[in-house]
């Protein structure tokens, strides 16, 4: 038999006086199902059920009561649940877990189980509690735990065992629904909380608390809605329950937790409130959750509020600042901005941003590096988020230099557009602040809107422009232009279609009225074309006739293009009607005219097959790669070969051998389209001798098409006339050279008169003691023998085969030092004026030789004025470009010009074309060789630069010279020393004379000897070289050009130089070969001194060569 103790148990949770156990009255009140059972009673009865339960189930308390749970398993019920229950008892302990259970009525609902024994004061298994909520609702448990929990703080246990077992159940119940307890001496202060409470307060379980510690815990915030609750509740008048949620931060460990609490006053009969208790229970995640939703909801808010602000926002920068002050008011920031960013210079510039009362602006440009390296994230087009700039290892070493700015925290959104970051948006705060995801993501949200914004400003602004220039553009072009809706209603047109039609702006809208000006006869097929093209999006092409205001029809060309949207859908329709009647009456008289044109065609066809049989010259069509198509009858006249012998062959196995690669370049010239004329190459006629043909050509497409005509009897003839020509030319030069050398024998004959006799008279002086009075037959020698050399030095001017001997020369000095020479010269009737420019450029050129020139040039233009005149010398500076230097025939560059003018007589410009010419000359006979200027022109084109002639009949003439300039000082001019003067050997050097004149080889070995050196003497070339190749010490050869023996002397100097490289070489010559002395100049360490010359010139040269490195 079951015992049931029910009347015990409820008249134990029912019993007590005014201050009832709380915890009793919790079971009893409880919205949570609760049952006790009986171990110790046969199949472990159910001796205890709350109304709860008979709610959960459906079951009367008397079909609950002594009957075992099995009454709530079914057919789902898992039997495994139902084996763990069943082994939790047999071990007598406590077992949670959720199993499907059946109410009366058949329904199933998942239960969630909590069972744990109940120990008597000796230790035994007394009951089993369990504790059962319906978690299939979905806030089931949260609405149980709170009613079970506002019971079981609302009465006290009225004996130790009611209380003792009203404890044990209500632990059990918190426990298993991890809430807190709390209980208050209102009298004394003193405040009790379960060891379960502790925790939920930053506390260990041996911590010491009291009411002050439950106060300082609160967060600052709450702390005053706090307190006034729980004087609400103590308040004997108002006696509110309490129910509130809270924050605290704990006392030991720091963490804000959110706390929701409820519990009741207990008052005695005075109406005192004596006591206080309740629950606690930590609800962070859900608060959090909470909080989190209604700051989600607020920023959703905000953005909806956001848009309709953007929207009426018309400028960019007022639209940015907006969207700032929304994002700092929101996230209770100190600082939001934007800035264009540099990722190159690692800077941000500020236009303007929003900032919280009391916080800078940060307008201006900054420098990402003073203030961390997150400009690597931002690089990357990565957002940076700082919580603590001095905890973050990006921005620890500047965190100073960040809280001075009000960016204890902060976030960088880069805006990226086409892979790189261009901007930034930002927000700043002055303290150390978390960011929540939220916050980022509204900030991104915002970042997109305002963009989008921005980019809608761009457009709208961008539509204004463009819609201006097209309304701009349509009324200028002379075209009628006209638009319309999607569905074909013409709604615009512009001024010319108004004017054209004689018509008010607006009268043509729509399709009826503008229907009334196109041709009845045009009007539909125009239509079902507008139909078709509105049906399918396609283009709209079409020409009709449109009636002009005075009443005239003329045919246009009609066509409209759709405008679409970014989705595809056609918006409008633009399109222009252009004047095409004169185009169409053109086009008809073009039709008659071809017609006319093809008659034509055929007639000349005819007339060109006529000519094709019957021309003389030939004719070819050949491909471009000389594989030839047709020919002409001509070719059998004129080469020999059948059509059939050549159609089909290549046209290359005719040509001559030599003709070949120049005949297959022109082929290559003709397949890029280029006409050839005169065109002229060899072939072979049938009986194998060669015909010249001069070809004209024009390619087309595919193949050249070729006329050629025969002109080999006008190359023979050409030929013949330039061997006549050459012939004559021979002729000639023999003349001249004939009157060349009469005039130079006759020259010679007296310098050497003149040498012999002074020589003569001064061996007869010396014989009869005379010496007195010598010194004047030794100068007319010397003075004769120089004028030999001076005609020498002109005829190779001539020629061109003199060896120059180049130096830095002050053009200016030079003609300081002839000018007195040069006024004697040309005399007193002629006035010399010299203008030398300033900062004249050094020239490299041979002194000598330019003084020859010149004085040719002043006494050419002294005989150029019989009756007197002016010589000005002048010098200049000269930049030659381009076109400057190819009027003078030279590179482009810096030279310096030396002109001589007169105001004589003029050149014409057929003299002008021959003055350079060879013993060319306008002089009487015997007044001028012709050789003058010829020597001039030689030397200057020698030396690099050109000569020009400027004249013009009765105004004089001008002759410049043109030197290119020389990058470096000028050397001056040494006087010419005596011998005894001359240098003399400092270390008794040895001389090796290679001459095949014996007369030479003593003088220059007298004179050698007389100062210092040791001299070895050669008669020719062998001999020399022998002495070279020998062991004997040569300090320098000196050598004539022209030597016999097998070799001269430039041959000997390079033998020797093989085995003696630097050897020193002086060449003495009458002339000197442009073979021999390499085009006229000379390797390092080696000179050439031209005969006649001065026994200390010579020296001196020695001397320089030696002393040379």
């Amino acid at each position: 038999m079951v015992r049931i103790d029910t009347d015990r148990i409820l008249s134990e949770i029912a019993g007590g006086d005014g201050l009832t156990d709380p915890f009793a009255a919790a079971v009893r009140a409880t919205r949570m199902p609760m049952i006790i059972t009986d171990p110790r009673q046969h199949d472990n009865p159910i001796i205890f059920a709350n109304a709860a339960f008979g709610r959960l189930t459906g079951y009367a308390p008397d079909e609950i009561l002594g009957h075992n749970c099995r009454f709530l398993q079914g057919p789902d019920t898992d039997p495994r649940d139902v084996a763990r229950i069943r082994d939790a008892v047999t071990e007598r302990r406590g077992i949670d877990l959720a199993l499907l259970n059946y109410r009366k009525d058949g329904t199933t609902f998942w239960n969630q189980l909590l069972l744990a024994p109940v120990l008597d004061a000796r230790g035994e298994v007394a009951y089993f509690f369990a504790s059962q909520y319906d978690v299939t609702a979905d806030m089931g448990q949260l609405t149980a735990l709170r009613g079970r929990n506002d019971a079981l703080t609302a009465e006290r246990a009225a004996s130790a065992d009611r209380l003792q077992f009203s404890e044990t159940v209500l632990r059990l119940a918190t426990e298993a629904a991890e809430i807190g307890t709390w209980d208050l001496d209102a009298v004394t202060d003193t405040l009790i909380w379960s060891p379960r409470t502790q925790p939920m307060f930053g506390l260990s379980p041996n911590a010491a608390y009291d009411l002050t510690t439950f106060v300082e815990t609160l967060h600052p915030e709450d702390r005053a809605a706090t307190m006034a609750a729980l004087a609400a509740m103590l308040d004997p008048t108002l006696r509110a329950a309490l129910d509130i949620e809270y924050r605290i931060v704990g006392r030991e460990d720091g963490v804000v937790r959110w706390l929701a609490s409820k519990g009741r006053g207990i008052f005695d009969d005075q109406g005192r409130c004596v006591r206080a208790v309740g629950i606690v229970r930590e609800v962070t995640e859900r608060a959090e959750a909470d909080l989190a939703r209604r700051e989600e909801e607020k920023r959703r808010t905000t953005l909806l509020e956001l848009n309709d602000r953007l929207r009426d926002i018309q400028d960019p920068d007022a639209l940015a600042h907006t969207a700032c002050a929304v994002v700092g008011t929101v996230l209770g920031v100190s600082r939001v901005g934007y800035g264009v960013i540099d990722t190159v210079a690692e800077t941000i510039t500020i236009e303007r941003d929003w900032n919280a009362p009391g916080i800078r602006s940060l307008a201006g440009v900054l420098q990402f590096r003073d203030y961390g390296s997150y400009i690597e994230d931002l690089k990357r087009g990565e957002i940076a988020v700082v919580s603590d700039a001095s905890a973050d290892p990006r921005t620890r070493a500047n965190a100073d230099a960040l809280e001075s700015i009000s960016a204890a925290a902060f976030v960088n959104m880069p805006l990226v557009e086409q892979g790189s970051s261009v901007a930034l948006f930002y927000a700043n705060h002055a303290v150390p602040r978390s960011w929540a995801e939220g916050e980022i993501a509204f900030m991104r949200e915002v970042a997109g809107r305002v963009r989008l914004a921005t980019e809608r400003l761009r457009s709208e602004r961008a539509l204004r422009t463009s819609e201006e220039q097209f309304r701009i553009l349509t009324q200028a072009i002379p075209n009628q232009v006209w638009a319309a809706r999607p569905d074909g209603y013409l709604y615009w047109f512009n001024a010319q279609a108004y004017a054209y039609a004689g018509a008010e702006p607006g009268s043509l809208d729509g399709v009826a009225e503008w229907s009334r000006i196109v041709h009845p006869d045009d009007l539909p097929p125009a239509g079902e074309a507008w139909a078709e093209s509105l049906a399918t999006g396609a283009v709209y092409e079409t020409e009709f006739r449109i009636r002009r205001f005075d009443g005239a029809y003329r045919w246009f060309l009609v066509r409209a293009e759709p405008v679409r949207s970014p989705d595809g859908a056609i918006v409008q329709w633009v399109g222009t009607n252009t004047d095409i009647d004169e185009r169409r009456s053109q086009a008809a008289e073009l039709a008659a005219l071809n017609a006319t044109l093809e008659r034509q065609v055929a007639e000349r066809t005819t007339d060109r097959n006529a000519l094709w049989q019957l021309s003389t010259d030939i004719m070819l069509r050949c491909a471009f790669d000389g594989r030839i198509v047709a020919v002409n009858p001509a070719w059998t006249a004129m080469l020999g070969w059948r059509e059939g012998e050549l159609v089909g062959t290549s046209l290359f196995d005719l040509l001559h051998p030599d003709d070949i690669e120049r005949t297959i370049a022109g082929a290559r010239n003709s397949s890029e389209g280029q006409s050839l004329a005169r065109f002229e190459n060899r072939y072979r006629h049938r009986d194998g001798s060669y015909r010249w043909v001069s070809w004209s050509t024009r390619p087309d497409e595919t193949l050249i098409n070729a006329v050629g005509r025969d002109v080999t009897a006008e190359k023979e003839q050409a030929e013949a006339l330039l061997r006549a020509e050459e012939q004559l030319r021979q002729s000639q030069k023999m003349e001249a050279v004939g009157q060349l050398t009469g005039g130079l024998a006759h020259d010679f004959n007296n310098l050497l008169a003149g040498i012999s006799g002074s020589l003569e008279l001064l061996q007869t002086r010396m014989a009869q003691g005379r010496l007195t009075d010598l010194d004047r037959y030794i100068n007319a020698a010397q003075g004769a023998s120089k004028r030999a050399a001076a005609l020498t030095h002109r005829l190779l001017a001539f020629s061109r085969r003199q060896t120059l001997d180049p130096k830095p020369t002050n053009v200016n000095g030079l003609i300081a030092g002839m000018e007195e020479l040069i006024r004697r010269t040309v005399g007193p009737s002629v006035h010399v004026e010299v203008v030398g420019a300033s900062g004249l450029w050094p020239a490299l050129v041979d002194p000598p030789q330019l003084e020859n020139a010149l004085l040719n040039l002043c006494i050419n233009a002294r005989d150029a004025m019989p009756d007197g005149g002016r010589i000005t010398i002048e010098t200049a500076n000269k930049w030659l470009d381009d076109r400057g230097g190819k009027e003078r025939d030279l590179p482009p560059g810096q030279y310096l010009s030396l002109c001589v003018s007169d105001t004589g007589t003029g050149m014409t410009p057929e003299v002008i074309e021959r003055a350079f010419d060879p013993f060319f000359t306008t002089k009487p006979i015997g007044q001028g060789t012709g050789l003058g200027l010829s020597m001039i022109y030689g030397f200057v084109r020698q030396s690099g630069g050109h000569v020009r002639i400027y004249s013009e009949i009765g105004d004089g003439t001008t002759m410049c010279l043109y030197l290119p300039r020389h990058y470096g000082a000028a050397e001056e001019a040494d006087p010419m020393g005596s011998l005894g003067d001359a240098p003399r050997a400092e270390q008794g050097q040895t001389v090796l004379i290679v001459d095949d004149e014996p007369t030479v080889r003593m003088l220059v070995t007298e004179v050698l000897e007389d100062l210092g050196y040791t001299a070895i003497e050669a008669a020719d070339g062998p001999a020399g070289l022998k002495v070279l190749r020998s062991n004997v010490r040569i300090d320098l050869l000196v050598t004539d050009v022209g030597l016999p023996g097998g070799m001269n002397g430039r041959q000997v100097a390079d033998a020797a130089r093989v085995s003696r490289p630097g050897l020193k070489v002086l060449f003495i010559t009458g002339y000197a070969e442009n073979a021999v002395v390499g085009n006229g100049h000379l390797d390092p360490g080696m000179a050439v001194l031209t005969k006649p010359f001065v026994m200390e010139a010579l020296a001196s040269r020695i001397r320089e060569l030696i002393a040379g490195p």
